[in-house]
């Protein structure tokens, strides 16, 4: 199949949605920071913010289990203990879905390509 440019998108519009998109993350970020020192945490609501980083890691990396390979369950199975050990969210998450892509993309035969 081939692509004329008459199918490619408007560069102006392109930018646009991307500054759309970087205009709201930034906006629900901030009206999530401000109203979340608004809310008293404790009980009930603190246990459920403690889970929200497994819970982020869970629904991001999990499903490359979902393939079934045995890279994929070991880098999960990996990422979880990195998680557990260091407690660092942000790294496991980048670290797991970074090693699921390379792995899907090696299983695909497309590996050479990032090289």
């Amino acid at each position: 199949m081939t692509v004329d440019a008459s199918m490619q998108p408007d560069t102006a519009i392109v930018y646009t949605a991307i500054a759309l998109t970087a205009v709201t993350v930034f906006a629900l970020r901030l009206a999530g920071f401000l109203g979340g020192r608004m809310v008293n945490l404790d009980g009930r609501a603190r246990r459920i913010v403690n889970a929200l980083p497994g819970c982020a890691l869970a629904a991001i990396v999990a499903p490359a289990a979902m393939r079934g390979t045995p890279v994929d369950v070991a880098i999960v199975v990996g990422i979880f203990a990195l998680f557990l050990w260091t407690g660092r969210t942000v790294l496991c998450l980048m670290l797991g879905v970074g090693l699921c892509v390379l792995s899907g993309h090696y299983a695909a035969g497309t590996f050479a390509g990032f090289f």
